[in-house]
């Protein structure tokens, strides 16, 4: 352990007894029934210091008694992203607010406990151990610009933000550039429209860093556009986060940059709540210790978490939006269950005429096998059109109308449907991800 190491160390069991065990501890094994305990510890926690939750689950004629049973938790009425916006937050719980959603729209804000901030950060370093970085290994993370914290901070002044400015200039410039060896480097939000990234990319890899963190669809892009120099490889791990990626893309990370690429599920609302490995492909191995992870059937299959240690803002059965499968299976490294794979949001899909729905990751490992083709969209338009949307550079000698055929006879469209469109902005979500599908509004 280095001298960073046993300063972190020591800090985290000054603040938590049970710093080093999150750190530590491999989230597997887990029997269901501790899981169920804990989901009804969170939820009677939930009923007594939530008035929110106390008046919503007795409206659905449920009372602080509760027997936490697979099918009685799915009694639990689940809890909408549009609800943040009333108070979640436990009474006489003191901490901090994330912000997620953030590069535009709206935002939504996740309370988090003083004693949780420091377990998050401790499940944080488990993560890092466990893709074989030691601290004080360079680290490069790219992000969109808006993210800075220069940027931040007078709207954070103005708002009165004092203990959240406090909390994120410890976190970023204390905690990951002065212990981890972390550095950020930023690309601007029409990174997409003219390959503004390129020059970030490079710059983190002059770093040589072990580890390279970023959105999947702004890495995944970069590199199949060749804006890196390829002469830098010197990258160990690639960590994807924050948006959807598949394996064909991953692979790509990796023949580019000549490294290992990995896939986190994350999010600012509940943490780090599955991470892929080298044998597991597109599926992440759910963190079963800290999560309970359902998908509803009813909602295209959309993921449902429940984050098992947020006492401050208790975040149970929360829809996250997203659409995936669940899996008990056993992983190719030999780990078992369960096991995730995000397929893309809810709401966002194409329907053949046979019924069918191919969601984002369909479209997405369809179009990784033409690489001329760097970012595109498919655009749901009232009445069923569809407009694929592509950069006129890339559709050289009818190359896109081409794709869009195979695609329309693999997954069972109607060609005419479908049109191409080179002169349309690419549409970003709220929070400036790239997304494959999109619904255009009347």
């Amino acid at each position: 352990m280095n001298a960073r190491e046993k300063l972190v160390f020591a800090a985290g069991s000054l603040l938590s007894k049970d710093f080093r065990d999150d750190v530590s501890r491999p989230p597997r094994g887990v029997e269901e029934a501790r899981a169920l305990a804990r989901f009804g510890a969170l939820y009677q926690y939930a009923f007594d210091n939530v008035p929110y939750y106390r008046s919503k689950y007795g409206k659905a004629g449920l009372s602080r008694s509760f027997c936490a049973t697979p099918a009685e938790v799915q009694r639990v009425p689940c809890l909408e992203k549009t609800e943040f916006g009333v108070n979640l937050t436990a009474r006489s719980s003191w901490g901090v607010a994330l912000e997620s959603g953030g590069t535009s729209g709206p935002k939504a804000s996740t309370h988090l406990g003083w004693d949780y901030v420091v377990k998050r950060y401790g499940m944080l370093l488990r993560v890092l151990y466990g893709l074989g970085w030691e601290m004080g290994r360079p680290i490069s993370a790219l992000h969109p610009v808006e993210y800075g914290y220069w940027n931040n901070l007078p709207g954070m002044i103005r708002r009165g933000e004092a203990v959240k400015a406090v909390f994120e200039f410890v976190q970023q410039y204390v905690i990951y550039r002065g212990f981890h060896n972390r550095r950020n480097f930023y690309y601007s939000g029409d990174v997409f429209e003219n390959g503004s990234g390129g020059d970030a990319l490079d710059q983190a890899l002059r770093r040589k860093p072990f580890l390279v963190i970023s959105r999947p669809d702004v890495l995944g892009y970069l590199v199949k556009r060749g804006l890196n120099d390829p002469s830098r490889r010197e990258v160990a791990k690639a960590l994807v986060v924050g948006n959807l990626t598949v394996l064909p893309a991953m692979k790509r990370v990796e023949d580019h940059l000549g490294c290992q690429a990995l896939n986190m599920y994350a999010s600012t609302e509940a943490g780090y709540m599955g991470l892929s490995c080298p044998r597991s492909g597109e599926w992440v191995h759910v963190d079963a210790a800290n999560y309970w992870v359902e998908t509803d059937p009813a909602q295209d299959n959309e993921i449902i978490v429940t984050d098992l240690n947020n006492y401050g803002m208790p975040l149970i059965r929360y829809r996250t939006g997203d659409v995936g499968e669940l899996s008990a299976r056993v992983c190719a490294c030999g780990r078992p269950g369960p096991m995730l794979r995000v397929l893309g949001r809810k709401g966002r899909c194409l329907e053949n005429e046979r019924g069918k729905k191919v969601f984002d990751a369909d479209v997405m490992s369809f179009f990784e096998d033409f690489p001329f083709l760097w970012a595109y969209q498919l655009c749901v338009e009232p009445g069923g059109k569809v407009a694929a949307r592509v950069r006129a550079g890339e559709a050289l000698g009818g190359r896109a109308e081409k794709a869009l055929d195979e695609f329309c006879g693999k997954f069972g469209f109607a060609r005419g449907r479908f049109r191409c469109d080179y002169s349309a902005p690419l549409s970003r979500s709220p929070s400036g991800k790239l997304q494959c599908i999109v619904t255009v509004s009347p």
